[in-house]
């Protein structure tokens, strides 16, 4: 953890231009860009927050109408879509390109130079929403049960959709939580498809112990939910997401039972949480930003990370493209100062919807594999198959179990990052209330 400067959060509004599903190869998500209204916004970092808890200091909050990238892998890129789709309408892209390099170096000290940014106006805007919610409690410290619900699908049974390292995640994750940090075995529920365990992927099953995790919660309850599988994408019926799409997990009899969507995730595994509560979700999945539908999402201020939470399309510059060849025709310019106004209202519109409907009185803290527009690698480490933001998660609390939500966000990064293998993908941390990235991360 570097230095005493602000950190940032920041909403993050996802958006594809098509009408259906993409697959990963074709991805097109659209991000939000950092104009009036989306800056990043620094809060103070003086002050106490009630009941003995940390600051909110630090934390600049903006929160998102969430969609997000489409389908495919676990952690993992994956294999080849079957290539007769037809009669699976909602299946989804399995990307290719597992790595199969030697394992990366893992870096033991990264140095971050962070640039602290002037005061402004939008300031405000989040002390109010910081407000709005510090007279909810965060958990405390001292954690009085523990449950988790650890999935993990290698779909070996489904041509071409097959996957190598989603059950040893699966495993690791189970010791990672029973050895380090407390978790009865009898509190752990593990649903993979290597006949093993509890039960199978199913759909039915899956949800069914997503009620489970959840059931009974109460103040200084701590549950953990880890995800390693397909994901996808299908039609959104709510109107909530700007690219027309909600995200999706794939159980293993998605072929025959359907996915599961991030409106039913997030209404089964968030909504009913009371204040007091801590749930921690890793999705280890692609395109998995927003599996959650959680309103808030941190923006790094190091510069290596600044724009790590969105794909670089160009921006306002980039959706006005053609304006170049209008630039002397009155009503052309007209028309894309229209079409541009229109794309900021509903955008912050939907963005206030997904505030008010979707913020938590629980702490709700979620970490994905990659960004919308990004695929998140199937590959190896000391010779190993595991997803890559698995591994990088469970390796840097082994390291140093001493973290802030900041500081494993980006050491997870560099792992991935700056070794051998060089991976592409930028694993994001989303909340589901404005917190301080510098608090403890605790499960």
């Amino acid at each position: 953890m570097s230095g005493d400067k602000p950190s940032y959060l920041d909403g993050v509004s996802s958006a594809t231009t098509n009408d259906k599903p993409a697959y990963a190869s074709q991805a097109t998500n659209q991000q939000q860009d950092d104009k009036p209204g989306y800056a990043d916004v620094a809060v103070s970092q003086s002050g106490q927050s009630t009941n003995n808890q940390p600051s909110y200091a630090a934390g600049a909050v903006q929160s998102s109408a969430q969609t997000m990238g489409q389908a495919t892998s676990s952690g993992s890129n994956a294999a080849q879509p079957p290539s007769d789709t037809s009669s699976n309408p909602g299946y989804a892209n399995i990307a290719t390109g597992t790595q199969e390099q030697p394992s990366d170096p893992i870096p033991e000290e990264n140095v971050h130079t962070e640039k602290p940014i002037e005061d402004s106006e939008e300031q405000k805007v989040v002390q109010e929403k910081v407000e709005d919610v510090e007279d909810v409690p965060l958990p405390p410290d001292e954690i009085d049960n523990r449950k988790a619900l650890i999935i993990g699908i290698n779909y070996s049974e489904i041509k071409g959709a097959q996957l190598s390292g989603c059950l040893n995640d699966a495993y690791r994750v189970k010791e990672f939580l029973s050895l380090t940090r407390n978790f009865e075995l009898d509190n752990i529920r593990m649903l993979t498809d290597d006949n093993k365990n509890f039960a199978l992927p199913t759909k039915d099953n899956i949800l069914e112990g997503m009620k489970w995790l959840v059931d009974g919660a109460q103040e200084g309850d701590s549950m953990f939910f880890h995800y390693s599988g397909h994901g996808g994408q299908q039609e959104d019926e709510t109107g909530m997401e700007e690219d027309g799409l909600d995200e999706t997990i794939l159980p293993v009899d998605f072929q025959t039972s359907g996915q599961i969507t991030d409106d039913t995730i997030h209404d089964i595994l968030v909504r009913p949480l009371p204040a007091g509560v801590r749930m921690t979700a890793i999705f280890d999945s692609c395109h998995s930003q927003t599996a959650m539908d959680l309103p808030y999402v941190y923006h790094a201020e190091e510069s290596e990370y600044k724009t790590a939470h969105k794909k670089n399309d160009g921006g306002v510059i980039g959706r006005h493209v053609a304006l170049k060849k209008h630039f002397f025709n009155p009503k052309k310019v007209v028309k894309h100062i229209k079409d541009e106004v229109d794309h900021q209202k509903t955008k912050h519109e939907r963005r206030r919807r997904c505030e008010e409907e979707n913020t938590s009185k629980a702490l709700v803290m979620m970490i994905a594999g990659c960004r919308d527009d990004q695929t998140s690698s199937d590959t190896t480490f000391q010779g190993e198959a595991t997803g890559a933001m698995s591994y990088a998660f469970s390796k840097v609390l082994s390291r140093d179990p001493d973290q802030t939500w900041k500081s494993l966000i980006r050491e997870m990064r560099d792992l991935l990052h700056k070794g051998d293998k060089e991976f592409e993908q930028m694993p994001q941390l989303s909340m589901g209330r404005p917190v301080d990235p510098e608090l403890k991360v605790l499960f």
